[in-house]
């Protein structure tokens, strides 16, 4: 094994400043998460066998772990053991493992190796482990204990993960686009269809239908799941409010001052610049001609701001920037590598009050004035210190709703404790919630889908731990469960007769659509179909398959058939719970001059597609006869009880 590379132990020495940033924490944490290994312990129990590699009780619980924080901090407080069933992550985890396994035993089939110096390469690039844009050891060193990692560890994993690229570009390499599948994906992509269409609404129909008590009963006892109630809870429930403690908390500004020095690395900033600028667009395939009317516009403004014209006055007049212009061309304060390059260069140059020459970028001519330089280095505390007195209080406040919540927590659960008197003991409101389902709005509660699925997981009278649900604790005691049941016919006549009367008149709609289709095909025109209807013939306008269209959104079924239609051509096409009798009035040609330019772009998505697609292909190919020989195995008896 490789441990700390000798290369790596000599690099760049330097003291770390301050307190290593959550962002440091997070990405390396990020890092762990894409390869989700651990090497496996003496005494590890094993858990799965992929040839004559073993998968630890270890190596999967860390990997199960990671993955399970990574959707907690995406999710936060949508996330529930509920939630991470749905997600699978138990199977995610092993998965993922069982298939690092398959593909680091293929690549060393394929006499794939990893270099030092490649590996080397590697670690240092991590920005992570950088200080001032270069490799530190120290910081290395610290990152990888702060997440209890050993060198040897994470080097062994990054040569592991350098194995994995190099077997996937092998794999992928071998993969080509013919021009066909080019330009049919041009093609699906920029292929545009008009279509005509009206509308049949079964609500028209709906005063013709008439129903009697025997059709209602045939229909309910036909569909009666259709008229389920779901399972419902009540419950009683306290809620633990942070604002309501924030006369408890005072900031001092010792604290703040000690704050700021021990977390100083947070207030660094890059150097930035606030600047202006007067802009003339230029278009990326301009003629000469065109070029030199827009240049002599500039130098003629040039010239004015020499004579002391006001800059600002003068980008309201002619800056063709939409964003800016109207500020009197202010960009406000921007950071390297936020503006395009040329422009970034020019701008970092000059000194405040200072207007450049006219320079030349992708978007066309600018002239620009910095207004004031901000050089790299630290806020000052008094910049800060109002923001970091909010921060503080608020961290503060927080603090104190979860220690008020956990004792009130551990009051309610003490042998003997009432509901009632301990919450009226702590001076909070008990409150109480009707029959709901889950998922249902509760007044007051931000997230209900959070609240029910707490409530939901209780036994009569059993209280929950206090719950975050978006900023306030929650604490709640299960009243009451209802079962799912089906409610008897009187109960539920009038959604019986509402269910009865829109199914008859979706069948009168669409029984009335194809009669006019045919009529339609056999030559009257979509308006004299509308003019039956009593209602108007609706367009599209040009539209491609990625389109949202106004009114209608992105409904699959219309799309797909009317791509399918020739010009001219009549269906009968179902749209939002509506029949349409659907006209394609036009359709674009292909396009060989923009195919010509889009060429090369176009072939490197779709070789990039299908080289993704063949090579998850070739894992599951490989897993599976592997699977078929018998080369990988799992403890399912194990794994269940994990």
């Amino acid at each position: 094994m490789v441990a700390m590379l000798d290369t790596i132990r000599r690099a760049q020495p330097a003291v770390i400043k301050g307190v290593l940033g959550a962002v440091v924490i997070a990405f390396v944490a990020t890092i762990f998460l894409e390869w989700g290994w651990r090497r496996p312990g003496p005494g590890d129990t094993s858990l799965a066998k992929v040839g004559t590699e073993v998968i630890s009780v270890r190596e999967y619980q860390f990997a199960y772990n990671n993955l399970t924080d990574f959707y907690r901090r995406l999710y936060q407080d949508r996330f529930t053991e509920e939630f991470a069933r749905t997600l699978n992550l138990k199977q995610q985890a092993l998965d993922t493992l069982i298939q690092r396994k398959i593909l680091l035993n293929e690549a060393k089939r394929q006499g794939l190796t990893v270099t030092d110096a490649e590996l080397i390469e590697k670690v240092q690039s991590y920005p992570a482990f950088q200080v001032d844009g270069g490799f530190d050891r120290d910081r290395y060193i610290q990152v990888l204990r702060l997440n209890r990692f050993t060198p040897s560890d994470f080097e062994q994993s990054q040569r592991e993960e350098l194995l994995l690229v190099k077997l996937e570009n092998f794999i992928k390499d071998g993969v080509h686009v013919t021009e066909s599948e080019v330009r049919d994906a041009f093609w699906r992509e920029k292929e545009q269809v008009n279509v005509d269409y009206v509308r049949i609404d079964p609500a028209r129909f709906a005063g013709q239908i008439e129903v009697n008590d025997t059709d209602l009963t045939t229909f309910y006892q036909g569909h009666q799941e259709r008229f389920r109630k779901p399972e419902q809870v009540r419950v009683a429930y306290v809620v633990i409010d942070p604002d309501a403690l924030l006369e408890q908390v005072t900031v001092t500004d010792e604290q703040l001052a000690q704050y700021y020095e021990a977390h100083k690395e947070e207030f660094r900033q890059e150097a930035q610049v606030r600047a202006r600028h007067i802009l003339r667009k230029l278009a990326p395939e301009v003629g000469p001609d065109e070029e030199v009317k827009v240049r002599s516009v500039m130098e003629s403004v040039q010239q004015r701001l020499r004579a002391g014209e006001d800059f600002a006055a003068l980008a309201r007049e002619f800056s063709e920037d939409p964003a800016s212009a109207e500020q009197g061309g202010d960009l406000g304060f921007f950071k390297r590598g936020e503006m395009v390059k040329p422009f970034e260069d020019v701008a970092f140059a000059l000194q405040p009050g200072q207007v450049s020459d006219i320079i030349r970028t992708d978007f066309g001519y600018h002239l620009i004035r910095v207004e004031e330089v901000q050089q790299a280095g630290y806020r000052p505390l008094e910049d800060v210190r109002s923001s970091l007195r909010e921060r503080l209080t608020q961290e503060e406040v927080k603090r104190l709703a979860e220690a008020k919540a956990q004792t009130l927590y551990e009051a309610l659960t003490a042998p003997g404790a009432q509901w009632k008197d301990v919450v009226q003991e702590a001076g909070i409101s008990s409150l109480e919630t009707p029959l709901i389902a889950r998922g249902q709005a509760v007044e007051g509660i931000d997230n209900a889908f959070l609240f029910t699925q707490t409530a939901f997981g209780l036994q009569t009278d059993e209280i929950s731990a206090p719950t975050l649900i978006g900023t306030r604790y929650v604490i709640m005691r299960l009243l009451e469960r209802k079962e799912s049941y089906v409610p008897p016919f009187e109960e539920v006549r009038e959604r019986v007769r509402e269910a009865l009367v829109q199914e008859r008149s979706r069948e009168l709609a669409q029984k009335k659509a194809t009669e006019l289709l045919s009529e339609l095909q056999a030559g009257r025109t979509l308006e004299e179909v509308a003019q039956r209807l009593q209602t108007e013939v609706e367009h599209t306008g040009l539209f491609a398959r990625s389109t949202t269209l106004p009114k209608l959104g992105r409904p699959t079924e219309f799309i797909k058939e009317t791509f399918g239609m020739a010009v001219g051509e009549a269906r009968l096409i179902g749209l939002q719970e509506q029949p349409v009798i659907a006209v394609v009035t036009e359709r674009t040609a292909f396009d060989n001059e923009a195919y010509e330019k889009e060429q090369a772009q176009i072939r490197q998505r779709v070789l990039r597609q299908k080289r993704d697609h063949m090579f998850t292909q070739w894992i599951n190919d490989v897993r599976r006869h592997m699977e078929d020989r018998r080369e990988v195995s799992i403890n399912q008896d194990l794994f269940v009880i994990l």
